[in-house]
């Protein structure tokens, strides 16, 4: 408040002498307006945020903590080198020479930096317009840095697409105590400590169970200790007789929505999967089509080629935004946050950018 309040004294006098500013307290019942300020380089991502809502006044801003993980995924749903070039280009050209007239640029840096993503992950998937493993194998140096196969190696694609969904799952309980903290809430702090010390002791038992046997007395009691110390976190203000009843109960649910927010990162899997199978057909129908008509067929299949794919684009880059996006509004911001603060629209003159030849 005092910088922008210095901000706009400052400016002000350049055209005013003996400028005075006064404050105007908020009446009884009404909210304060919100305003989002972020790093450039994250402010791009309050569209998502802005699509949710406000925060409430009090409530952290999620967009710093979103970002990461929102562009993960749309990298994820995409999964194609290709696609992410082709989104590249046609995002950068209009931020380099359109920006004037564009005015808010939010959404299309947004869709550069999944372009960016969508690249990484097509690299890492080995998908480059729906290319094929044969196909790959003729290029060593790209075949190379292939980590996965979206189509053949679908059961560790979902493993990993559920491992991300329980890491932004536990990193939200580190969100509810930042936010718990900033708001001086004793009790939502207190929650989100216990339900991260909770999903650790899960992962510390779960590997202690498969690979480390060693260690399964060790992981065995940090996993009872933190059910303990969740049980005490969910009953906090309750009687102390009631404390069992009401931490068992909170805790089954607390489980319950946690498997169904972990499934529900297998969406990713069917966006990427979607992705890749239709950019495979649309190349055998282009070459299949090609090699039927005589003459012409080579004109029909770059027809094929360059419509279908593209349209693949399109249609996947729309459902990759919704995907990811709903991902954080409903598995990760109400671990958190509630939402439904009112936006701050500053009185400003509309100008239009006009430009004279």
């Amino acid at each position: 408040y005092e910088k922008e309040a210095n901000a706009l004294k400052e400016s002000i006098s350049k055209f005013a002498n003996g400028v005075f500013l006064k404050e105007i307290a908020i009446e009884k019942g009404e909210e304060p307006r919100v305003i989002l300020e972020n790093h450039k380089l994250i402010k791009p991502f309050q569209y998502v945020t802005e699509i949710f809502g406000m925060p409430k006044p009090g409530e952290v801003d999620p967009t710093p903590y979103l970002a990461l993980f929102f562009i993960l995924f749309f990298g994820v749903c995409l999964t194609d080198a290709g696609y992410g070039v082709l989104l590249i280009v046609f995002t950068l050209v209009p931020l380099l020479f359109l920006k004037n007239k564009l005015g808010d640029t939010k959404l299309i840096k947004l869709m550069f930096y999944g372009g960016i993503s969508t690249l990484i992950m097509g690299v890492l998937f080995g998908s480059y317009f729906g290319s094929t493993t044969q196909t790959l194998q003729k290029f060593p140096f790209f075949y190379k840095l292939k980590m996965i196969d979206p189509i053949e190696d679908t059961v560790l694609f979902m493993g990993l697409s559920f491992a991300i969904g329980y890491l932004q799952v536990a990193f939200a309980q580190v969100v509810k105590m930042i936010s718990g903290s900033k708001g001086k809430n004793r009790e939502m702090f207190f929650n989100g400590m216990a339900w991260l010390i909770f999903y650790v002791a899960i992962v510390f038992f779960t590997l202690a169970k498969i690979k480390f046997n060693q260690l399964q007395m060790a992981s065995g009691i940090f996993l009872a200790l933190s059910t303990g110390f969740l049980m005490v976190g969910e009953s906090f203000g309750q009687k102390i007789f009631l404390k069992p009843l009401v931490g068992s109960i909170k805790i089954l649910q607390g489980i319950i929505g946690t498997m169904s927010d972990v499934l529900s990162y297998s969406r990713l899997v069917a966006l990427g999967l979607a992705t890749a199978v239709i950019a495979l057909i649309v190349n055998q129908i282009a070459f299949l089509l090609g090699d039927m008509v005589p003459y012409v067929g080579w004109v029909l299949t770059a027809l094929v080629l360059v419509g279908g794919h593209i349209f693949n684009l399109g249609i996947n880059a729309l459902g990759s935004f919704i995907h990811s996006g709903r991902l954080q509004f409903v598995e990760f911001f109400p671990k958190f946050l509630e939402g439904g603060g009112k936006r701050f629209n500053p009185i400003k003159p509309a100008l239009k950018y006009s430009q004279i030849k």
